[in-house]
C-alpha cells in the first residue's frame, strides 16, 4: 500500500473544494441606472458587419461596434425607463453569414 502525504491529501482537498467554489459575479450599476450586455457571435466574415446600440431618450450612444464586429460581450449603463434602440446592418448585402447578436437589460445584476 502506498502512502499518501499530508500535503498530497491537503492539495487535492483544495482542488475539489476549488471546483465547487466558482462564481460568477455581476457588477451592480448605480441607483437609477441599469446594465446592458450586447453579445456579438462571430459568423464567417465579421468585417461586414456593424451595430450600434442607441439611447433614444438621451439621444446619445451607448455601445457600437464599427469596425470589425469583434466577437464579444460590451457592457455599458444606461439610464432606467430611457428608449433604447439597436441598429445592425451587413455592408455586402448577404446576410450576416451565421453571426448573432443577443441584448440584455439588467436592472439588478440578474439577466431580466
Amino acid at each position: 500500500m502506498k502512502k499518501l502525504s499530508f500535503t498530497n491529501i491537503f492539495s487535492f482537498c483544495l482542488m475539489v473544494i476549488g471546483l465547487f467554489a466558482v462564481q460568477t459575479v455581476n457588477a451592480q450599476a448605480p441607483a437609477g441606472e441599469a446594465q446592458i450586455e450586447v453579445e456579438y457571435t462571430g459568423g464567417s466574415f465579421n468585417g461586414e458587419n456593424s451595430w450600434l446600440l442607441w439611447d433614444a431618450t438621451a439621444g446619445a450612444e451607448v455601445l457600437c461596434d464599427d469596425a470589425a464586429s469583434v466577437p464579444g460581450v460590451y457592457t455599458a449603463n444606461v439610464t432606467q425607463g430611457n428608449t433604447i434602440e439597436l441598429y445592425a446592418w451587413e455592408t455586402f448585402g448577404d446576410n450576416w453569414n451565421g453571426a448573432t447578436i443577443e441584448v440584455r437589460y439588467n436592472e439588478d445584476g440578474s439577466v431580466n
